[in-house]
């Protein structure tokens, strides 16, 4: 009975770490498109003012 317990929480701990790092991940890459279009954006109105 106790290996069971003891295999049910490490699997949970792994499955919880494993999701942590995936919504991290997921996070990072949300960040730098939306950092791409802020630049992207600042770029164009870099040039509007440059003409």
């Amino acid at each position: 009975m106790l290996p069971l317990i003891a295999g049910i929480l490490i699997f949970g701990m792994v499955v919880t770490t494993v999701m942590c790092l995936l919504v991290k991940s997921s996070g990072d890459l949300i960040d730098r498109e939306y950092e791409d279009q802020q630049q992207i954006k600042f770029r164009e109105e870099w040039k509007k003012n440059k003409k």
